[in-house]
């Protein structure tokens, strides 16, 4: 049944008619139906030849002379008629009769299209998403394949043959289709979605979540599909019992779409346990915090735990500890040599190395000031290449995005992958002087930017898209930058004044 909705869906969306006025466009509308040409669906009516444009152009021309306008305008009309097949016409009718609801008489006009000329693919198509909406899946799977045959990787008849092997418990079938649709489809979130659905058929839920992941989480306006995918996150995180990160993913769908499936349901159950917890605090004689897996990193008093990237102790004039905060201090400010040079600064850096973790941090910048988060570091490969003290790795960028010149780069500007992938000029920046608060999520070449409660950056290494994007950055000559290992968390020397407070780790599982 999925599969005739989506059709339907897809046709509505492409021509702004009522649903099944024409089957989704595949080629251009100047593509003409004939015995000999049916390696592509026919989606909608085929456009007049260059040579009928051009006699309906004459025709128009001496329809300007009175005496002969009759004549011309016949013509000319005559000549706007566009050709048809009686099979394509019949398809069309069926699709008509779908919609009015006569699914027998559409199934007859499909067959009687089928037969009339047994290449016509778009027969075929309808047949199979009629079939298929008939709980007739073997039958369904019998017509897409054909068409399957003759056109490789079409994203509608791959969605359908996806669907259909999915309702014949056929997940492995399944799969293959949906990995032909991903194929055809890149990141295209529906291509996304049926690639998830897929495997999560075949038991491979954590192959999943990678691959739902690849959509793109971070936008603010969520489309129908983008909402599914959020749930399904929510979904899969759920069974594998990340509980924070189901939350995230079912508040997004419940602000977007308060009604969708059972996500009230499934986000009252984590409200009605947090107030039982808010209860049980009441009763208690102290409050007592939940232990959540993160531990900090900076003990809010001391430098303990870190030290200059390259170096044995902190370039104490460059790095401070203030009123429980880290401060990068302006090179401005900075002591000078009796030559009037500025003392040599560098990143600071932890000497713990992390592999798989989250960091939730707060930062707020000076105006005008730069910065930086790097993770995924090595000290050994940064100090063998100048400058000796900054520190080469993964950087989640902290900029003043509206005065300083580094955000004319868009992939240089707050919350993006450094020099890699932008986040959204929608994201939710505070100004400088006010915290921000930060997630980073690093586990198994997957990583995740977050800023104020929202994900701006999403990707996996190892992937095309990844590697492409590395390829055309600054980056492109470190190739060992490009993979994964347990490395240092670096926070960035830029010579402005940055700040850094609550910081907090969390280990994860592989």
């Amino acid at each position: 049944m999925r599969a005739l909705a989506r059709a339907r869906a897809v046709d509505k969306r492409v021509d702004g008619r009522e649903i099944g006025s024409m089957l989704p466009m595949r080629v251009p509308s100047g593509a003409v139906a004939t015995k000999d040409a049916h390696d592509v669906l026919i989606t909608r009516k085929p456009g007049p030849s260059r040579a009928r444009r051009v006699l309906r152009g004459v025709a128009l021309v001496i329809g300007l002379i009175p005496p002969f306008w009759p004549f011309s305008l016949g013509t000319w009309l005559y000549l706007r008629r566009r050709p048809h097949s009686k099979s394509l016409r019949l398809v069309r009718q069926a699709i008509a009769d779908l919609d009015r609801g006569n699914i027998g008489i559409a199934v007859k006009k499909l067959q009687e299209a089928h037969f009339l000329d047994p290449n016509n693919s778009d027969a075929l198509y309808w047949l199979g998403l009629v079939m298929s909406a008939q709980d007739r899946p073997a039958d369904a799977i019998e017509a897409l394949s054909l068409v399957a045959e003759r056109i490789p990787g079409l994203p509608e008849v791959e969605t359908a043959l996806t669907d259909a092997y999915l309702d014949s418990d056929k997940p492995e079938a399944a799969l293959f289709h949906a990995q032909r649709l991903f194929d055809s489809a890149p990141y295209d979130t529906n291509s996304i979605l049926k690639l998830a659905e897929a495997l999560t058929a075949s038991g491979q839920n954590e192959l999943a979540i990678r691959t739902l992941t690849q959509a793109p989480l971070y936008k603010t306006r969520l489309s129908r599909d983008l909402i599914r995918v959020h749930y399904e996150l929510g979904r899969l995180l759920q069974e594998a019992g990340e509980e924070d990160k189901a939350r995230d993913h079912y508040e997004r769908v419940y602000t977007a779409d308060a009604k969708f499936e059972d996500v009230a349901s499934r986000l009252g159950s984590y409200l009605k346990f947090a107030g039982l917890l808010i209860l049980l605090a009441g009763c208690a004689p102290e409050p007592v915090e939940p232990d959540d897996g993160f531990r900090p990193i900076f003990d809010g008093a001391s430098f303990d735990g870190w030290r200059g990237l390259g170096r044995d102790t902190v370039p104490a004039v460059h790095w401070h500890v203030e009123d429980g905060m880290i401060r990068k201090v302006a090179s401005g400010g900075i002591p000078r040599a009796a030559d009037g040079q500025v003392l040599d600064g560098g990143d600071l850096m932890t000497i713990e190395r992390f592999s798989d973790f989250e960091l939730r941090f707060e930062w707020k910048v000076a105006p005008g000031a730069n910065s930086g988060v790097k993770y995924n570091v090595s000290e050994a490969f940064s100090t063998s290449i100048d400058p000796p003290f900054g520190a080469l790795g993964f950087e989640y960028q902290v900029l003043d995005d509206d005065r300083h010149v580094d955000a004319e780069i868009p992939s240089h500007r707050t919350g993006s992958l450094y020099d890699l992938i932008a986040a959204p000029d929608t994201k939710p920046l505070r100004p400088p002087g006010e915290f921000n608060q930060s997630r980073l999520i690093w586990s198994g070449g997957h990583g995740e930017h977050w800023l104020n409660g929202e994900m701006v950056v999403s990707y996996d290494i190892g992937t095309p898209r990844f590697d492409s994007l590395f390829a055309a950055s600054k980056y492109a000559s470190l190739a060992e930058m490009n993979t994964t290992r347990a490395g240092h968390i670096v926070l960035q020397d830029h010579g402005d004044d940055v700040w850094f407070r609550n910081l907090r780790i969390k280990t994860l599982p592989r």
